[in-house]
């Protein structure tokens, strides 16, 4: 029988819970915190390559907006308007949770390994990998500082390899299963006819304001 997934804390609920803390809904600062090759619209980058562009803003999430382009020196208004451009990085994807203790510092609680399809911004699967450990950089220090009228309880981060692209405010919205499968309407799953009733259906529905094109149906998710 189909399950529908609990609503979570999400990305809005972090905006208006912790407002100290809005700048790392920054995908350009926190880029160029990071020591990043990267601008906004209406900068051209220094060398002729591909480059990963995205909303500077984006929290409705599931890569709305985000693609692949090629940019030349030169090329200042290439970008939309709110986008900006960053050096492309390449390699295995992880969504790691943490847990803040207040006053102490923070525990890794999960992390997953993200594949992707032929897009590369709409994962095929996500699988959990209990042996990767992340030393996180000093740009998230503040995450740990405790404050009376309110105190982060959980972030996650988004890795490709070692390079940090993204960092939420809260834990994973996604199943917690060892494997999860998301299902989009008109595409073809890709699980084995013969494994598929290993599997576990859970009803979640997604479609970014009816920006996700195709949209998110659910996830197919099953513990080892």
């Amino acid at each position: 029988m189909d399950t529908m997934v609990s609503p979570t804390f999400d990305d809005e609920d972090a905006w208006i819970a912790y407002p100290a803390h809005q700048k790392y809904f920054n995908k350009l600062w926190l880029s160029q915190q990071l020591g990043y090759i990267c601008g906004p619209a209406g900068v051209a980058p220094p060398k002729k390559d591909t480059y990963i562009v995205r909303p500077i803003y984006n929290l409705v999430g599931m890569g709305l907006g985000a693609k692949e382009m090629e940019i030349s020196p030169g090329d200042e208004d290439s970008l939309e308007p709110g986008h900006f451009w960053c050096e492309k990085f390449e390699g295995v994807h992880r969504s790691i949770d943490y847990d803040v203790i207040p006053n102490i510092g923070f525990q890794q609680t999960s992390c997953f390994v993200g594949e992707k399809t032929n897009n590369k911004f709409i994962f095929k699967k996500w699988y959990r990998d209990n042996t990767f450990k992340f030393d996180l950089p000093s740009i998230v220090n503040d995450i740990f500082e405790h404050k009376e009228q309110y105190t982060i309880k959980h972030f996650n981060i988004e890795l490709i390899n070692d390079k940090v692209i993204e960092v939420h405010l809260r834990a994973t919205p996604d199943p917690n299963y060892d494997e999860f499968i998301p299902a989009f309407e008109n595409m073809p799953l890709e699980i084995p006819e013969h494994r598929i009733k290993k599997y576990k259906f859970i009803k979640s529905e997604e479609s970014g304001g009816g920006r996700l094109k195709p949209k998110r149906l659910g996830f197919y998710v099953r513990n080892y």
